[in-house]
């Protein structure tokens, strides 16, 4: 009796087991940073898959990649896409929203210059006449048009920094004038002005190749599951797109200065998924 027992209960536990197919997921934040707009945006389509076990780890986009060619299941979170990255991963509806990347001059640059360079100005022709100092994160794309600008830099014009914090890294460095320039999207500039309590009114400007908005993505490894995840969870992002939280997620971190304007872009990105 007590043996059928538990014959049935250890076939209830393998057919649960079955039933979760587990992914690892990948992450470039560092696993102790405050909640953000994309760790609130992946909880939210998490706790939306009941039937999947997906198990977080920690590395940088360079690493994430490498290791999502050796492993089975393997998804990378906020990832930008591109020709190539589209050639080995299936791309989410868009996970992030982000106002679009701007120049933003460290407080000593901003002092040599009366206003605002007239923008959209070329990024390399621009570093390189004021003889100025770019910090770069080594894992990120900017986007065709500016990694082709940044290619363009003389080894001298660069100050190149990688892994888990490069990003709070970079922004400590521009307001200790460090480096001389960042490129940054304008919601997590503001951020780091405020997590580091930053007084300084920086000047910034738009660089050629910079789009109005940049979106971040769920990305996993070409294969036939991966795919039906991505579908279920592109289903889960339209409605988030439709009962207004994925904006409504957003909005707990933008500044009220910026609230117009990515009310603004919101309506265009709307209109472009459509």
């Amino acid at each position: 009796m007590v043996q059928g027992i538990l014959s049935v209960v250890l076939l209830i536990a393998s057919i649960s087991l079955q039933a979760n197919t587990e992914f690892v997921v990948y992450s470039s934040a560092a696993e102790n940073d405050p909640k953000s707009v994309e760790q609130s945006m992946f909880a939210l389509v998490a706790s939306a898959l009941p039937d999947y076990d997906l198990v977080q780890r920690f590395a940088g986009v360079e690493r994430s990649l490498k290791l999502a060619n050796l492993e089975q299941n393997v998804c990378i979170r906020n990832l930008v896409s591109n020709p190539w990255r589209e050639t080995e991963f299936y791309f989410s509806k868009p996970q992030t929203l982000f106002l679009g990347l701007k120049a933003y001059l460290s407080p000593r640059a901003s002092s040599l210059f009366s206003q605002s360079p007239q923008s959209p100005i070329s990024l390399a022709e621009f570093v390189t006449n004021n003889r100025l100092i770019i910090g770069i994160d080594k894992e990120r794309s900017y986007g065709a048009q500016i990694d082709l600008e940044i290619s363009k830099l003389a080894p001298q014009n660069k100050y190149v920094k990688e892994g888990l914090e490069s990003e709070e890294r970079m922004a400590k460095m521009l307001f200790a004038n460090r480096i001389d320039l960042w490129l940054e999207y304008q919601t997590v500039l503001n951020d780091y002005k405020i997590k580091l309590n930053e007084q300084h009114q920086l000047k910034s400007f738009a660089v050629d190749g910079a789009h109005a908005f940049v979106t971040g993505h769920i990305a996993c490894k070409k294969s036939p599951e991966a795919l039906k995840l991505i579908e279920k969870i592109n289903l889960i992002l339209s409605q988030s797109y439709e009962n207004k939280q994925f904006y409504l997620t957003h909005l707990q971190f933008i500044d009220s200065t910026l609230e117009a304007t990515f009310g603004e872009i919101y309506q265009q990105f709307l209109s472009e998924l459509r």
